[in-house]
């Protein structure tokens, strides 16, 4: 009897711990599954923050998009239209001073020396000289030589003119033919072109004036060997 019962007990005690035993394999199980549903969702988690991310920046570049794209302010669009319809320059124009520093009205040269039909050596300088009316210092003229043919000589420098009315010129030149001497008052431009010519040389005959430039005094001289 009293084995019998010992052997119930051991039976029982057994009967215990395989319990425990079961149990705590249960335990261990749920464990690992927990874990997995953890890492489950973490993933899910970083899935999530990543798509607000990508969300995020495809709306900041459509309003950047936008922005750059986005059409100027109707005055700056103005602004812009009146600084591109300046008419494009060809050659022949010219921003040109006050028309009094042009050609000015009534401006004139007479001539005291040489004198009306005066003998003159080809090929000896000559000097002029006499009075202003209507011109300036800052007024462009220059003293040409004419064959009476046409053509025109060039001659430099230009003569000097002086605020008391009077000017002069002391290097004249007076070749074969050559029967008139011309004053000519220019504009910026055809005084550049003037310029352009003593500086290439051009000494020889030329048949038009610059634009712009108009005669306002001669002389006659009878040129002689």
């Amino acid at each position: 009897m009293e084995n019998g019962q010992t052997d119930t007990a051991r039976l029982e005690r057994l009967a215990r711990k395989g319990d425990g035993m079961s149990k705590t394999g249960n335990g261990a199980k749920w464990s690992w599954t927990k874990w997995l549903a953890v890492l489950g969702a973490a993933a899910s988690i970083v899935g999530v923050l990543w798509g607000v991310a990508y969300w995020v920046g495809w709306v900041g570049g459509r309003i950047a998009g936008n922005e750059l794209g986005r059409p100027a302010p109707r005055e700056q669009v103005a602004d812009e239209s009146a600084k591109g319809s300046e008419p494009e320059r060809d050659e022949d124009s010219v921003s040109l001073p006050p028309i009094w520093l042009q050609l000015p009205d009534g401006a004139s040269v007479s001539f005291d020396e040489p004198t009306q039909g005066q003998e003159c050596r080809m090929g000896e300088r000559l000097s002029a000289e006499g009075t202003h009316t209507n011109l300036t210092p800052e007024h462009n003229v220059w003293l040409l030589l004419s064959d009476g043919l046409g053509n025109y000589y060039m001659q430099n420098p230009p003569p000097r003119l002086l605020e008391n009315g009077t000017w002069s010129a002391r290097n004249l030149m007076p070749g074969e033919n050559i029967v008139e001497i011309l004053a000519v008052v220019a504009d910026d431009r055809a005084n550049a072109e003037f310029q352009r010519k003593v500086r290439a040389k051009e000494w020889g005959a030329f048949t038009n004036l610059p634009k712009v430039s108009r005669e306002i005094g001669s002389i006659s001289i009878n040129v002689v060997r």
